[in-house]
């Protein structure tokens, strides 16, 4: 008899498939799925990503050629609420920062390559380095009030 999944554990092994942090192997003792079956998970989610797009409603976002184009693709759409941009302004600020000082300098090898520099640039990001925003100071000094040196 065929062991079925369910889709929660499906979508949760193909995501540790694609984090790279244990081989297709470990994964299948870990979870007790065979692994053909995890390959071909992780597969099926790299075809999905695309599936829902999500923005602001700027115009270029809004008009029928753009949305067209999408719904003709079966891609979901997912819009903001009007004047919900400046929602994300500092978020959008901070991966700006992270893109230009850490991202775009480095040829990460691995997902856990990235992800290890990346813990490493924002422990700096937190406690060493100064922002002109916080009259020169670093995060953690300003909310917590520790630096790591």
């Amino acid at each position: 008899m065929r062991k079925t999944h369910d889709a929660a554990l499906k979508a949760k092994v193909a995501l540790e498939a694609m984090k790279g942090d244990k081989t297709i192997a470990q994964l299948s003792g870990q979870f007790a799925v065979h692994p053909n079956q995890i390959s071909k998970w992780k597969k099926e989610l790299m075809e999905r990503l695309p599936e829902i797009f999500n923005s602001d409603q700027g115009s270029q976002f809004t008009s029928f050629d753009f949305t067209g184009r999408l719904q003709k693709e079966g891609v979901q759409i997912s819009m903001d609420g009007r004047g919900r941009a400046y929602d994300n302004i500092y978020v959008e600020r901070l991966w700006r920062t992270v893109k230009y000082e850490e991202v775009y300098l480095h040829d990460y090898q691995s997902v856990r390559e990235a992800r290890e520099q990346l813990g490493n640039y924002f422990r700096f990001y937190n406690e060493e380095r100064f922002h002109s925003s916080l009259g020169c100071r670093p995060p953690a000094e300003v909310y917590f009030g520790r630096r790591n040196n």
